[in-house]
């Protein structure tokens, strides 16, 4: 007798925790807690190993804490109920943003509803978090309709059911990011090395007033650097923008001597 043929129904896998963070509890010494990445690294290797070998690569954070990037949904839950790596007793959790996706979308519903009734209604597909975009008319804050989507998820669904009405969920970038100490994009503060700058004039302090305008990212005088008006537009066609971590890396002349820009899409219904 002949069967008809079923597909092979996989798993999606989409809600792994792919990347978990590996911090150190103890031994408390002199100088506190020793970061995972000051131990014996032979060491440390065959206790990951211990716990599980599905893991496809392993990182140091500037913390000094481990940044393990994982197969599947099992091994990451082994790992996250491991409380030791060797003799080192240590603590795993899943990364605070390496394991969600941004989206944007749009509808005349969204302006009615607050943020935590979205995320109340949307939880079962997998929403965490819903930050409304709002404009200004006549010093009011008015929503748009637009929002910002945060997905418990490593990639970005096509659409999102809000209600009964299907709308588009389309790529989100973020505005670069600006160090508020030397004023260049790719850093914060709290790890620049540069000297102090003004935002509008890109003089270092002190003096009362700017006399002028000046951007220090763009090296010209059309507008300051802190104006958000020229972050997508001026500043991106120097520097490329990375999606995933809102950073903004160097460009090599050499091979990226064309300039880049981002294609903005208006939000449509589908």
């Amino acid at each position: 007798m002949n069967f008809m043929y079923l597909p092979e129904h996989k798993q999606s896998d989409d809600h792994i925790p792919r990347y978990l963070v590996a911090v150190a509890t103890g031994p408390i010494v002199e100088d506190g807690i020793r970061s995972l990445s000051k131990y014996n690294v032979f060491q440390t290797e065959r206790g990951l190993k211990h716990i599980s070998t599905e893991y496809t690569h392993v990182s140091e954070l500037k913390s000094g804490d481990l940044l393990i990037k994982t197969n599947n949904l099992k091994a990451a839950e082994k790992r996250m109920k491991a409380t030791h790596i060797g003799v080192i007793p240590v603590k795993i959790t899943s990364h605070k943003t390496l394991n969600t996706i941004q989206g944007r979308v749009y509808s005349r519903n969204i302006i009615t509803l607050t943020e935590a009734e979205l995320v109340e209604g949307l939880a079962k597909q997998k929403v965490v978090e819903v930050k409304k975009i709002m404009k200004k008319v006549e010093d009011k804050l008015v929503p748009t309709g637009a929002a910002v989507i945060t997905f418990d998820l490593i990639r970005r669904p096509a659409t999102l059911m809000l209600g009964w009405e299907r709308v588009r969920v389309q790529e989100h970038i973020p505005n670069p990011m600006r160090c508020q100490m030397c004023q260049k994009l790719g850093h914060p503060k709290k790890w620049c090395k540069g000297v102090e700058l003004y935002k509008e004039c890109a003089e270092p302090p002190p003096h009362e007033t700017c006399q002028k305008k000046f951007c220090v990212n763009c090296n010209n005088d059309r507008h300051a650097s802190s104006d958000p008006a020229w972050t997508s537009m001026e500043i991106i066609q120097y520097k490329p923008i990375s999606l995933r971590n809102s950073t903004v890396s160097k460009t090599n002349n050499s091979t990226n001597s064309q300039k880049q820009y981002h294609n903005y899409k208006k939000y449509k219904k589908v």
